[in-house]
């Protein structure tokens, strides 16, 4: 059972979708292409929404109609349906830049109804849309996704009741207490910012209303920032100098000229540079249009179809019967799935049509001069001999109540002259009536294949961590199963007849693939030569399956694919699958393909330090979700002032909203590293060590936080007894034994320790530091400590710090002797930066 069975609950509404956008193209990810200091873009595209918090929320939404037998009124009707969260909404994640086909819904959970009446709520189980499309067809609609509609399919768990009085609600919970299939289809989302020039013209202008030249040189800058450019690099119009969102200006404002002046200039600065706002235009004219976007920036159309679901039944795939345009067609339309329910006191035929029709701009109604008259048929014959039979001869479409109030939900239980069982085993075909040159022409739009043939992958995104075993509770390991659904005029029985063909896409045809879809056509930075490439990463169990009471399952397993992108993580890798043997007319939605995005296995070569790896790591998603900008992640010192609120959002479970980052593309094994940084007290850099093996010990998990090292404390005689680091009125734990003779080291105010000499050798028997001398910052030498009495094959060091670093703290080994003398055996330095 699906929402395509009663009882149904249909909402509608608007939607908010806020994405952060500069990390829409993988040429953005290199941090070449920013300013290293300040993160401030130099040469990246900022896209629509630069600053996107990646939001998703359901806005202003409500019951507008309820399906059950015998009910004809329901309080619920005209309750809210909202999303349910107290500190944070649910968030919007691509899985990766080549692939934005499809972008998942984390951290969402849904409430029908009020607290004060009857209600349902339930946890939206992750999915990705899928049937994304242009349904926005008019000559003048925007070129871009914003003339977009895609389907949310999914199923809402951990459900909590009070049906109170509404007979809708005590009917689906009678059916299916535990689970809810719900359907979600979004469109029309206004994705045109208001645009800030900073042009020439614009300074002069701002220069002539009292901002001083001052300041006007202090944002000269924001003059080459760019929102896209095209695959040689030039900027596409409106050209250099263009901002979205007076959000992210304002943000760069406060970057360049502090948040005083910002304040002070700021909205003088905003008055001018601001745009007009008309960004719908006449393609001929290049005119704005008299009709502009019916939704605010960042939101969008929905409507929703929410019905039972059993324990037992797949939780993002509804199987059932499909249409879909007759391959090689011309139609305009887009999938649409349908059932056939003969087992009723009264028959009936329930086609979702929510995302299947065109109109002339986004959020309009159904474009009728286009679509003509709607009917529904059979057809019995293949190929050019096909006959078409009508049992519907007209669908009342062009009332926006259909999409609006009934969400796109057809039930036909007037069957004409047909019998409905008839249907079990016949072809439907949905099919348009237009007037051509005079003349009554009939076109089929959709239309299931001549064997009812349809089948779909239930879970089709997958997040990898090679070398990382998978569980019920880490769905993000090495490996995962793939079940697929198949159904033969929306039953079980007949398919086993049938195998499951599987291919993965090679790099040519990868790139082909998601450079031709909504989601990601026109992003730069995608080619043959880095898209699923090592191939071979992504191992399917077997690429043909037989199909079983309906299923077929498969294990694929992701390998380590190495770094083949640079700076973008791992690969990305997508599988298509069909009928074996084929179907003639079987025509599959081009996105229903399994996506995986496979991380590297081993991202850092040696100990992560801030300089090593994680520094790497962590910048980059400052600069890619400035969202994230309130953790300072770009600076050193920024993360460890917060690195308790950093370590608390990334050890959250990954289906939560507050989970960092937002957009769930830092791999499992990075967040390890990363949390093994953070309790490893967030080294640095390393220096050294140098010395011989025992037992380890280190310093700055202690320390952190203690402020820079203040004096030293070394214990010495033959050789190193001990150290102990000094910060202020604190003293770090004393390393190696009580024996020697103690010398304090006090540094200056403002000086550090930036280099380490001396000798290692042999002292009876085990090797050691034998000699150590200390070097400053400010030209200061402490030492040597250690005279180097009994020792034998003495071998020099020395250990510098880079340029623009110190030692703040030591690790290294002690060994103790036989007589129980302890001793320092090795000997390196935690760097930080100076």
């Amino acid at each position: 059972m699906s929402y395509l069975d009663q009882p149904r609950i249909n909402f509608a509404g608007t939607f908010q979708a806020s994405p952060a956008t500069i990390n829409n193209t993988p040429n953005n990810y290199n941090p070449a292409n920013y300013n290293t200091d300040s993160l401030k873009p130099e040469n990246i595209e900022l896209y629509w929404e630069p600053k996107g918090d990646s939001i998703f929320d359901l806005i202003n939404c409500s019951v507008t109609t309820v399906e059950a037998p015998g009910v004809t009124t329901d309080p619920l009707q005209g309750s809210t349906v909202t999303a349910l969260y107290t500190s944070s909404p649910p968030k919007l994640v691509d899985l990766d830049p080549m692939q934005q086909n499809g972008s998942e819904i984390w951290g969402f959970t849904v409430m029908i109804g009020g607290f004060g009446g009857a209600y349902v709520q339930g946890v939206f189980s992750p999915v990705a849309f899928n049937g994304i499309w242009g349904n926005s067809q008019g000559p003048n609609t925007p070129r871009n996704s914003a003339s977009g509609s895609a389907v949310y399919l999914s199923t809402l768990t951990n459900l909590k009741w009070n049906v109170g009085n509404s007979p809708v609600l005590q009917a689906l919970q009678a059916k299916s207490p535990n689970r809810l299939s719900i359907r979600m289809v979004v469109s029309a989302h206004n994705n045109a910012p208001q645009l800030y020039a900073f042009t020439t013209a614009t300074f002069q202008t701002m220069l002539s209303k009292g901002t001083p030249q001052s300041v006007l040189n202090k944002i000269v800058s924001l003059q080459n920032y760019v929102m896209n450019v095209d695959a040689n690099g030039n900027p596409v119009a409106p050209g250099r100098g263009y901002i979205p969102t007076e959000a992210y200006v304002s943000n760069l404002l406060e970057q360049l000229l502090g948040q005083s002046m910002a304040q002070q200039y700021g909205p003088g600065i905003l008055a001018v540079a601001k745009q007009p706002y008309q960004p719908w235009i006449d393609y001929n004219t290049t005119k704005p249009l008299p009709e502009q976007p019916l939704f605010d920036f960042n939101y969008g159309k929905i409507v929703g179809s929410i019905g039972p679901c059993l324990d037992d039944e797949p939780t993002y795939a509804v199987p059932a019967r499909t249409l879909a345009p007759p391959a090689g067609s011309q139609s305009y339309a887009w999938w649409a799935q349908a059932k056939l329910d003969t087992q009723s006191k009264t028959p009936s035929l329930t086609l979702d049509l929510a995302n299947s029709l065109p109109v002339r701009l986004p959020g309009r109604p159904l474009w009728q001069e286009k679509i003509g008259t709607l009917s529904l048929a059979y057809y019995t014959g293949t190929g050019s001999n096909k006959t078409y039979t009508t049992f519907v001869p007209s669908i009342d479409y062009s009332n926006p109540a259909f999409i609006n109030q009934q969400s796109g939900m057809l039930v036909v239980t007037n069957f004409g002259s047909t019998t409905p069982q008839n249907l079990a085993n016949l072809p439907i075909a949905l099919q348009s009536t237009t007037t051509v040159n005079g003349k009554q022409v009939t076109q089929t739009l959709l239309e299931e294949n001549s064997q009812g043939l349809s089948m779909r992958a239930n879970q089709f995104i997958f997040r990898m961590n090679p070398g990382l075993k998978t569980t019920p509770e880490f769905p993000l390991g090495e490996t995962n199963t793939v079940d697929i659904y198949v159904r033969k005029f929306g039953r079980v029985e007949g398919t086993e007849q049938w195998k499951i063909a599987l291919s993965t896409m090679t790099p040519a045809q990868a790139s082909s693939y998601t450079l031709g879809t909504l989601g990601t056509s026109g992003t730069n930075g995608i080619n043959s030569g880095n898209i699923s490439t090592p191939e071979g990463a992504l191992v399917l169990s077997s690429n043909q399956l037989s199909i079983t009471a309906g299923k077929a399952s498969l294990t694929i397993t992701g390998k380590d694919p190495g770094n083949p992108r640079g700076y973008v993580d791992g690969q990305v890798y997508f599988t298509q699958y069909t009928f074996s043997p084929s179907v003639a007319d079987y025509n599959p939605d081009p996105n229903d393909l399994l996506s995986a995005q496979i991380y590297q296995a081993n991202p850092i070569t040696g100990t992560p330090t801030w300089v090593n790896g994680i520094g790497e790591i962590l910048r980059q998603y400052g600069m890619l979700y400035p969202i994230m900008g309130r953790f300072q992640l770009w600076t050193y010192d920024g993360v460890v002032e917060n690195r308790e609120k950093i370590q608390r959002v990334l050890s959250l479970d990954i289906s939560l909203p507050l989970h960092m980052p937002v957009s769930r593309d830092l791999s499992t094994i990075k967040c390890n590293l990363i949390q093994g940084w953070f309790n490893a007290g967030m080294p640095y850099d390393l220096l050294g060590p140098a010395g011989g093996p025992g037992a380890s010990w280190n310093n700055l998990p202690t320390v952190l936080g203690w402020g820079p090292m203040t004096g030293l404390v070394v214990r010495s005689g033959d050789i190193i007894d001990a150290i102990q680091p000094l910060y202020g009125s604190n003293s770090a734990p004393i390393q190696g034994g009580p024996g020697g003779t103690p010398s304090t080291i006090t540094l200056n105010s403002g000086d550090a320790i930036v280099s380490m000499t001396g000798y290692t050798g042999t002292y009876f028997g085990m090797q050691q530091i034998a000699q150590v001398t200390f070097r400053t910052a400010q030209g200061q030498t402490y030492g040597p400590f250690g005279t180097m009495a009994n020792v034998w094959s003495a071998q020099p060091f020395q250990l510098s710090a880079p340029s623009g670093s110190a030692i703040g703290s030591f690790f290294g080994t002690t060994v103790t002797h036989s007589g129980g003398t302890t001793f320092v055996a090795s000997l390196g330095g935690n760097l930080r930066p100076l």
